[in-house]
């Protein structure tokens, strides 16, 4: 008879250990960008000091700015992909809560 509160509370577990890993990654990744991001702007600022007149300078911002752009685009549909994969692992572990509480076997 306590095998099934085990099982219960191991399922319970699982479902949020599932939750919490994939906001997690979500997180790890965000970070990942974001630090990618600052290294390019504090390249940028060193750059601009070494621009040697105002044509370089508007050289270097708008070689900043585009490539700025082109990173956004690229890290907001890689974002959508990820929130969409968690969005599933979510789903996941709470299906799998509630099919431990109502006394099934969850997913693994």
């Amino acid at each position: 008879m306590t095998e099934r509160p085990t099982n219960l509370h191991q399922a319970l577990m699982g479902g949020q250990v599932r939750i919490v890993s994939a906001n997690l990654a979500q997180t790890i990744e965000a970070l990942e960008f974001l630090t990618r991001r600052f290294e390019r702007d504090r390249q940028m600022l060193a750059d601009l000091s070494h621009a040697p007149d105002s044509a370089a300078a508007v050289g270097v911002l708008t070689a900043f700015c585009q490539r700025s752009l082109s990173d956004y685009m690229a890290e907001a549909a890689r974002l959508s992909g990820l929130i969409m994969a968690t969005a599933e692992q979510v789903s996941g572990g709470v299906q799998d809560e509630v099919t431990a509480l109502l006394g099934g076997t969850p997913r693994r």
